[in-house]
């Protein structure tokens, strides 16, 4: 007996209140109400609601808290991309009753880009663990880049590392013309200290939840993937059988190609600008790590391959991205372990 389709549920959510709007499979209302944001609550709400039902809410910095919290109580909980809904952000007359309703109706429609949110738990703080600390090493990073472009705000040429090393600090403010630029750059150094420190902290909290996940030790094994880029993998990654072929793996990394066609015409191909962007800086960085390795491993003589083929090295570093992207998925479904002189057999 095949099961009946779901009722749809909508729920336009704020950090106080949540509307709450109950669609039909023939896309009649059933109810519409407002409650406030606890999960008590809106699952008091959500029993009221006949069998079978889901849910959708839009991404927010609570998505992930209720998802899990709701998603026991229902056949489906979606958490969406509200980048993608249109539908809503584009319409001049909104309301949080009307969001939800057009929440509810865009889910009928099957008309939703779903955000992946982990299932377990353990897995969803590992991986805030994980964006912690890379938004942390995009913070120092920052701070570094600060001190540099004042250096060359003053004609001073700061190519290279050495800037940053404590021993030479002394020698670089004192070429600082006056006292201000010369209090910015002692200010800029305390925070990259404060910087390198608090990643390393991170780091090692990183490294302790990284143990119970065997599958970031297998990405290790591959050329160029330390502990921070094969965790960093397997957090944002998460279900890697949600990925049905190469391609959607690409796009969601962002180093797929897309394009826009119409009227039989096709327009030029550029990299796809939805895909992720801690995973996208990962595969590029690691691409160029490997090629430059120095030990002619499988991703830098792919490279030399692509640019004897006349390959421009833009587009043959991309092909390497895509292959050690290609390469960790795949050995995360068949377990295999990485093999320099082998090619896992790949996702279609």
């Amino acid at each position: 007996m095949s099961q009946s389709s779901p009722n749809y549920v909508g729920i336009d959510v704020h950090k106080s209140s949540s509307s709450i709007c109950v669609m039909s499979p023939d896309g009649t209302v059933i109810f519409e109400t407002t409650c406030a944001t606890e999960p008590g609550r809106l699952i008091t709400v959500l029993k009221t609601v006949a069998d079978p039902k889901d849910v959708v809410l839009e991404e927010t910095t609570i998505a992930d808290f209720l998802y899990r919290e709701l998603r026991p109580h229902v056949h489906r909980a979606v958490v969406c991309d509200p980048r993608h809904n249109a539908y809503i952000s584009e319409d001049e007359n909104l309301n949080d009753q009307t969001a939800a309703y057009k929440l509810a109706y865009l889910l009928r429609l099957n008309c939703i880009k779903p955000v992946h949110h982990p299932l377990s738990d353990a897995r969803a703080e590992f991986k805030r663990v994980v964006l912690f600390r890379n938004d942390a090493a995009s913070e120092l990073a920052a701070s570094r880049n600060r001190l540099k472009a004042l250096f060359t705000s003053c004609l001073i040429p700061c190519e290279g590392t050495a800037i940053y090393a404590k021993k030479y600090r002394e020698d670089w403010l004192t070429r600082l013309p006056k006292s201000g630029p010369r209090f910015r750059a002692q200010e800029l150094y305390r925070r990259i200290d404060d910087g390198v420190a608090e990643v390393a902290r991170i780091d090692s909290e990183v490294t302790r939840q990284a143990r119970q996940f065997p599958e970031i030790k297998l990405f290790r094994q591959l050329p160029a993937i330390g502990l921070v880029r094969a965790a960093t993998w397997f957090a944002i990654i998460d279900t890697p059988e949600r990925f049905v072929n190469r391609g959607h793996l690409w796009a969601y990394c962002g180093i797929g190609l897309a394009s826009r066609r119409s009227a039989g015409h096709q327009g030029p191909e550029h990299l796809n600008h939805n895909g992720n962007p801690a995973l996208k800086n990962l595969l590029k960085s690691a691409a160029v790590a490997a090629i430059n390795k120095g030990d002619h491993n499988r991703f830098q003589r792919q490279y030399e391959q692509s640019i004897a083929e006349r390959r421009e090295p833009a587009l043959a570093r991309l092909t390497v991205a895509r292959s050690m992207a290609t390469t960790m998925c795949t050995m995360w479904l068949t377990g295999e372990d990485y093999q320099d002189d082998y090619q896992p057999k790949p996702l279609r």
